[in-house]
C-alpha cells in the first residue's frame, strides 16, 4: 500500500524485463577468457548489484579486451597468451576492485530480504563490510532448483488490473516496442524430450512457464507447450527458472526484440560487445 500511494497517480511510459546477473564478486568466472573467446559485460557477471549498475563495467571490460587484443595482434601473440594477459588484466582493473568492495552484498539476499535492506541502508561502513563478508560466499543450488513444487506452495490470487498500478500484459507489450519477424525460426526450444518436460512441468510445477514469463511467451494448449516467440522481451528468465534449465534461449534472427525508448534500460553485454567491436576495428584501421 505504501508503494502504491507513490505510483498510482503516475503515468506508465514503457514496459520491459531483464534478468540480472546478481551473483557479484564470488560468482565471477575463474577465467573470463579462453583461447578464441573473451567473456565481457554482464555475460561475465560484472553487474554491481548494490548500485544496480553494470554498463560502466561492461564498457570498461570491453575496452580492456579491445586494447589487449590489439596489442597482441601487433606482437603476434598466440591465443593462449592473449587470454592469460586478459585474465590478469581484469583482476587488476577497476571492475574487479569495485565488485570486491561490494562482494558481500548479493549474499545478504539469500539470508533474508529484510536483513539485506537494513544492511544496504548502512552503505559501506566498516562494520557492515565485516558482517557481509561473514555470509556464505556462494549459493549452494541453482535458481531452478530453488523452485518449490506447486503442492508445497500457496496459490496467489491477483486482483483485477486497475490500469493505475497493475496492467494487462497485452497492453504492456505494446509499450515495449517488441517485434520479431513472423516467419523466422523460433528462437526458443526445450532441450531433450519435450513431452517428458511438459509432463513434469504440469504435474509438479503447475505450468510454471505461464507465470514466470512477463510476456506471455509460454502457453499450454491441450497439454502441449507452445511458444509465442514474437512476444519475447529477451529477459532470459526461462533459461534459469525452467526446471533443470531445459528451456533454451538463442539469439533471434535479425534485429528482433524489444525497442526501449522511454526507459533507462541497457543490455550491458550488447553494449560491451559493441564497444569491443568498435575499438578493435578502429585500432586495426589505425595500424593500417
Amino acid at each position: 500500500k505504501l508503494i502504491k500511494s507513490f505510483i498510482e497517480k503516475g503515468e506508465r511510459v514503457c514496459y520491459g524485463a531483464r534478468v540480472l546477473e546478481e551473483g557479484g564478486f564470488h560468482s565471477l568466472l575463474t577465467k573470463s577468457a579462453i583461447p578464441g573467446l573473451v567473456i565481457i559485460g554482464s555475460s561475465a557477471g560484472y553487474l554491481n548489484l548494490y548500485k544496480m549498475k553494470g554498463v560502466h563495467n561492461a564498457i570498461r571490460s570491453g575496452k580492456l579486451a579491445g586494447e589487449i587484443i590489439f596489442q597482441a595482434l601487433q606482437k603476434e601473440s598466440t591465443q593462449s597468451q592473449i587470454h592469460d594477459i586478459y585474465n590478469e588484466a581484469i583482476k587488476n582493473s577497476s571492475v574487479y576492485e569495485e565488485l570486491y568492495q561490494t562482494r558481500g552484498y548479493p549474499s545478504s539476499f539469500h539470508v533474508h530480504n529484510y536483513l539485506a535492506y537494513i544492511w544496504s541502508s548502512l552503505a559501506f561502513s566498516n562494520t557492515t563490510k565485516k558482517l557481509l563478508n561473514m555470509l556464505p560466499r556462494k549459493r549452494t543450488r541453482s535458481c531452478c532448483n530453488s523452485t518449490k513444487p506447486s503442492q508445497n506452495s500457496k496459490k496467489l490470487v491477483y486482483t483485477p488490473h486497475d490500469n493505475k498500478t497493475s496492467f494487462d500484459i497485452d497492453k504492456s507489450l505494446a509499450l515495449s516496442g517488441v517485434h520479431h519477424e513472423y516467419d523466422q525460426p523460433c528462437h526458443l526450444h526445450v532441450a531433450g524430450d519435450k513431452k517428458e518436460y511438459e509432463t513434469k512441468s504440469i504435474s509438479t510445477y503447475d505450468k510454471i512457464e505461464e507465470r514466470f514469463c512477463p510476456a506471455k511467451v509460454f502457453e499450454y494448449v491441450n497439454g502441449e507447450l507452445k511458444f509465442n516467440a514474437q512476444n519475447c522481451l529477451h529477459c532470459k528468465t526461462c533459461t534459469i527458472k525452467s526446471h533443470d534449465e531445459r528451456v533454451q534461449w538463442t539469439p533471434p534472427e535479425g534485429n528482433g526484440g524489444p525497442k526501449y525508448t522511454n526507459m533507462s534500460v541497457s543490455y550491458t553485454h550488447l553494449r560491451a560487445h559493441e564497444t569491443l567491436r568498435y575499438l578493435v576495428c578502429r585500432l586495426l584501421l589505425e595500424k593500417k
